[in-house]
């Protein structure tokens, strides 16, 4: 039993730690913590209060120093999320382009967009170039649209800057809205 640091257990004895927790800290059990105190004849906890006092003083301090105005809270959060918008606009630019060289693409009756399509069958690897319509070719873009909008609003809503505060209803299916609806109602 040698090998335990016998003041340092006296030491957290004295201090806010559980007997658990000083046994769990040096890595011994709760029944020799026990006997150390009585042996050594250590007040438990007497050093609690004190302890807990000069933390509440370094935390005070602490807080003082790291103080924070107002302006300055305000100003972070603006930089933030200006710097959000800019990058939104950023990638809407870069959707717009995406739109351009899609309608180029799709307009361009010497060169028309395709896609290949590889197949197997016994062993044999077929590869096929085939033309994508317009329907496809319109949905992509339309799709890409949307995830765009759409990912631009959640970043707004999650910024806080929306003119007005969203709907949290607005987006859902009415079938939806009326589940969650009936659900509150059970709940009542």
């Amino acid at each position: 039993m040698g090998k335990f640091d016998i003041e340092a257990i006296g030491r957290d004895y004295r201090g806010p730690l559980s007997t658990r927790e000083i046994a769990r800290k040096h890595e011994c059990s709760e029944g020799y913590v026990r006997k150390l105190a009585k042996k050594h004849k250590w007040a438990k906890g007497d050093l609690a209060e004190k302890i807990r006092a000069r933390v509440r003083e370094k935390l005070a301090a602490e807080k003082a120093v790291s103080a924070v105005t107002e302006a300055e809270i305000i100003e972070g959060a603006a930089n933030h999320g200006a710097d959000a918008v800019r990058l939104q606009r950023q990638d809407i630019q870069k959707l717009r382009e995406i739109e351009q060289k899609l309608i180029a693409e799709l307009s361009d009756p010497e060169n028309p967009p395709t896609k290949v399509h590889i197949s197997s069958y016994l062993g044999s690897v077929t590869q096929t170039v085939l033309g994508i319509d317009v329907v496809g070719r319109s949905m992509a873009a339309s799709y890409l649209s949307n995830v765009q909008h759409k990912r631009i609003q959640l970043e707004r809503q999650a910024l806080g800057l929306n003119d007005k505060p969203a709907d949290a209803y607005a987006d859902l299916p009415r079938d939806e809205v009326e589940r969650r609806l009936a659900e509150l109602e059970k709940r009542r």
